[in-house]
């Protein structure tokens, strides 16, 4: 069994265990979820697109499997699917840079140091 088949038959598990032990947590972290995932603003494929991002940026492989497939379910072309998700892997590394360069400059850590 794959890895992602594995993570969603321990997710449908512990959705199960969540529901019986805090249902109106459950219930109310999906209705916040439908409502903001629905049309307006953007269309619910950006959206789809934004989640899927998000989860990859943060390096959660819960909301990446979760969200991975969303993307593939509307229509539109790959190419956009994989550059969005291009931009939510190389922007973290940037940001991580450029703070470390900020701190090396403001510290004044020479540059063979850094």
């Amino acid at each position: 069994m794959s890895n992602t088949a594995t993570f969603f038959e321990q997710w449908e598990k512990d959705l199960l265990t969540m529901r019986e032990e805090t249902p109106a947590d459950v219930q109310g972290f999906g209705n916040l979820f439908q409502l903001v995932m629905s049309e307006g603003g953007l269309t619910a494929r950006e959206k789809k697109l934004v989640a899927l991002c998000i989860g990859l940026a943060v390096r959660c492989r819960a909301c990446t499997n979760q969200h991975v497939e969303q993307p593939f379910e509307v229509e539109g072309p790959l190419k956009q699917i994989l550059k969005a998700a291009d931009v939510a892997v190389v922007m973290p590394v940037i940001t991580n840079n450029r703070s470390r360069l900020g701190l090396a400059a403001r510290y004044r850590i020479p540059q063979d140091v850094r």
